[in-house]
């Protein structure tokens, strides 16, 4: 659902429609919504339940750090460039991690059927709070 919702609004903003834009939010809306349902539910089964509350707080720093640093980079490239540019750009890099994601996906799968998730992995000192992140 990614490369339609980016493909959608670089689309919207190229024949500058107004109708075309309100269907891309949609698009990303669906994909922005199904896949921060979809991880979470992973992050909350794969979390020791003592240490629940410290890995979801990690999972949203991380959330909103990935949906900052994107922000920043099409303002920055919009600022050197142009916004349309900026916005083919950033669709085209989202794309690209998408097939990346489901390419790694497809092969895990394949690979490692008794265990449904890889890794997870704590940042921090003894049993102190840290970050956690799932590989």
């Amino acid at each position: 659902m990614t490369s339609p919702a980016s493909a959608t609004t670089v689309a919207a903003q190229v024949m500058t429609s107004l109708a075309v834009m309100l269907a891309a939010t949609a698009c990303v809306g669906l994909a922005a919504g199904g896949g921060y349902r979809g991880s979470l539910q992973v992050v909350n089964q794969l979390a020791p339940e003592h240490r629940r509350a410290a890995v979801v707080s990690s999972y949203f720093v991380c959330c909103f750090i990935g949906n900052a640093l994107p922000v920043i980079g099409v303002a920055v490239l919009s600022n050197l460039t142009n916004a349309t540019i900026a916005d083919v750009a950033f669709a085209g890099v989202i794309s690209a991690f998408s097939l990346i994601a489901l390419v790694f996906a497809t092969v895990y799968r394949r690979q490692d059927t008794d265990n449904q998730y890889a890794l997870f992995v704590k940042f921090g000192a003894g049993n102190s709070a840290g970050l956690y992140l799932l590989f």
